[in-house]
């Protein structure tokens, strides 16, 4: 393995106040890895390890440069700042609960393995419990059985990384797979229209589904975000980019269901923040976390960042981060937020004078 030694540099990050002073500025520091890291998501091992696609070296000046990078996955200790490679030359990395998912370069570009017969094809990966992952692969006879094979399963943070089979009567219907022991979402007929649609939860184990409070307008299959381990719930949120409705009703709708198939309903209040732009959400044990991508100019970072959002009869928006960030990954215990970042949209271009690094901050000391 190469040990980088990682900078830590700590950022601090002050918001502008904005909208009758509803969002109010961070004084909390951002530490930075000092890494190059791709647009791709970031996963927490543990409390302190964060593990990310990145690339060793300077930031490339040229598109010939950036085509020649590294692409690795790297272990980041936040405790010593240090760097480590993990896997030279991977991608496509997914990780929960100490399961770990990725696609090898070697894996994707070798030719056909010779145990693999004449007439067949072959798609290959690594799995497995982190640390002691080994190669899996679906050997299949022609596109269309692989297509019945990737259209029949499916594989994302939701699921702990694993591949969930689609269960059966889901044919012709809308699903979102949860965890396995967990079970999973049905959001009704493809061909229903999605406002009638409803959603209903179906508990593993469970005699009788649960309907759940909302049509699949409201919130779709790509609006359950995230499992929390440290309420064991998931966080499902209605679509979240600039749209009047949300201003009309001064609500950006988030819900908490529970594994009893309880339902909680919390708001994001309107503001500049979500002026324009995609936004996310995530959630810490300090509160929910709102991602806008609300820029004001390529080198205008505008409201773009990550807020804490205050809860109750609290409208309060704390701006923890400034500038375009990706990638947000919430630590176990919920009180870190890992992510990628770049000061403005300017600084992505080939040649520009900042570069995409991973980054975090300690979230519960944000919100004291």
């Amino acid at each position: 393995m190469r040990i980088v030694k990682g900078m830590r540099v700590v950022l601090m990050l002050f918001a502008v106040a904005g909208c009758d002073a509803q969002e109010t500025p961070s004084r909390y520091g951002v530490i930075d890895s000092g890494f190059g890291a791709y647009d791709q998501p970031v996963f927490w091992l543990d409390e302190r390890r964060v593990i990310f696609e990145g690339y060793a070296g300077p930031e490339p000046e040229t598109v010939e440069a950036q085509d020649e990078l590294d692409h690795s996955l790297y272990v980041w200790d936040t405790s010593t700042g240090e760097v480590t490679r993990y896997v030279e030359g991977a991608q496509r990395l997914c990780l929960a609960d100490g399961y770990i998912y990725y696609i090898t370069d070697e894996q994707i570009e070798r030719g056909k393995p010779e145990d693999v017969g004449e007439n067949e094809s072959v798609t290959r990966w690594m799995e497995g419990a982190f640390g002691e992952e080994t190669e899996r692969r679906f050997v299949f006879s022609g596109t269309q059985e692989y297509r019945r094979w990737r259209r029949d399963h499916e594989r994302s943070p939701l699921t702990g990384c694993r591949l969930v089979e689609r269960p059966e009567g889901m044919a012709g219907r809308v699903w979102v797979p949860l965890r396995s022991e967990h079970g999973y979402v049905d959001m009704g007929p493809m061909s229903a229209s999605s406002a009638e649609a409803g959603v209903t939860f179906f508990r593993a184990g469970a005699s009788e589904p649960i309907g759940l409070p909302f049509n699949r307008q409201q919130v779709g299959p790509a609006s359950v975000e995230h499992y929390y381990a440290f309420n064991d719930s998931y966080l499902l949120a209605q679509y979240a980019g600039a749209n009047d409705r949300w201003k009309e009703s001064n609500c950006g709708a988030v819900w908490w269901l529970w594994l009893s198939g309880e339902t909680e309903r919390h708001c994001v209040p309107a503001g500049p923040w979500a002026e324009h732009g995609s936004a996310l959400f995530d959630a810490s044990k300090a509160g929910l976390l709102y991602t806008s991508h609300g820029t004001a100019s390529p080198s205008d970072p505008g409201h773009a960042g990550v807020y804490l959002v205050g809860q109750g009869e609290d409208p309060t928006m704390r701006r923890l981060v400034v500038g375009f960030v990706r990638g947000v990954a919430v630590s176990p215990d919920g009180c870190r937020m890992a992510f990628t970042h770049v000061p403005h949209v300017e600084a992505m271009r080939v040649g520009g004078d900042e570069r995409r690094t991973v980054k975090y901050v300690e979230v519960c000391a944000s919100s004291m």
